[in-house]
């Protein structure tokens, strides 16, 4: 029958944590310095992903494609078209712009509106602009609308949308990639660093065993030891990352004169960011601190 061994408040458990951590200062350094590289290079990713998300986003709430109206349609006819092309899958609106307006947007555009005197509207076309739902399929949109009698010609930022719509899809799939290799290695350095305070206390564990210790009792100092290692680590990496994310932006503002590229703020992303990096931290320093302990319990 097992009897019950020691101390058991966490203070004791906590002290001992600490203990095994100075006691192999330069590995529990190497874990943290781990920790924290993974996370950052994982973090960064994820920011990247999130700002390239954004970016799609808001160049679909932008994704407007201009339909050219056939010159042989009559006005009737081509306001008709109305009709087929919201039919269209993935088709958000339409508006019909007839060749007087399109003429006086086009004159507006300019400063010195006298040197377009003489201008008629039979130059322009009627036309259609077609606000979507999903940019990323903009090519099969615009093959559906450029198959509509009547349409003469489709005016799209199709390779654009594309471009966003691939790099999306590359960054996802290495983030999640690296982020599971990231992890891997962070429980792998965590688990060595603890293996070396177990191997060093490893007749102490066996004596702790023989007049009854619990492997509960046994087992938690080193669990401590790992979860102060991931969450020290991720705590670490929080800062760092919002340090850094920071000067990233400052630097695009200062250099995108036009303003072309609006990062998102990290104060924006800043819980959730934190939230994650605390998960990723405590799950690491567990998984690598009980995968380890496990089998110096077998005695």
């Amino acid at each position: 029958m097992k009897v019950k061994y020691g101390r058991t408040n966490p203070g004791y458990f906590l002290a001992e944590g600490i203990k095994g951590i100075f006691n192999h200062g330069f590995m529990s350094f190497a874990a943290i310095v781990i920790v924290v590289a993974c996370l950052i290079i994982l973090g960064s990713f994820s920011l990247l992903l999130l700002n390239i998300n954004s970016m799609v986003d808001s160049l679909e709430s932008q994704s407007e494609i201009i339909a050219y109206v056939d010159e042989d349609m009559s006005d009737a006819d081509a306001k008709s078209l109305s009709s087929q092309l919201n039919l269209i899958s993935n088709v958000n609106s339409t508006s019909f712009v007839t060749r007087e307006e399109a003429m006086a947007n086009f004159i507006a555009q300019y400063p010195d509106q006298s040197i377009f005197d003489g201008l008629q509207p039979d130059t322009f076309r009627h036309r259609y602009v077609i606000v979507l739902d999903d940019v990323t399929l903009m090519a099969e949109t615009v093959a559906n609308i450029e198959a509509v009698e009547g349409v003469a010609d489709v005016n799209a930022l199709t390779e654009l949308a594309q471009g966003f719509s691939t790099v999306r899809s590359i960054i996802s799939i290495v983030t999640y990639a690296i982020g599971i290799i990231l992890i891997v290695i962070s429980i792998f350095i965590i688990s060595n660093t603890v293996k070396l305070s177990t191997f060093s206390r490893r007749e102490e564990i066996t004596i702790m065993k023989t007049v009854g210790a619990t492997n509960h009792f046994i087992r938690l100092p080193f669990v401590y030891q790992g979860v102060i290692l991931g969450i020290f680590g991720a705590a670490i990496a929080f800062f760092v990352q919002w340090g850094v994310y920071e000067f990233v932006c400052r630097a695009i503002s200062q250099a995108d004169a036009a303003g072309i590229v609006n990062l998102i703020p990290f104060s924006s992303v800043m819980v959730i960011m934190a939230v994650i990096f605390a998960i990723v931290g405590f799950l690491v320093g567990i998984l690598g601190s009980a995968l380890t302990i496990r089998k110096f319990l077998k005695v």
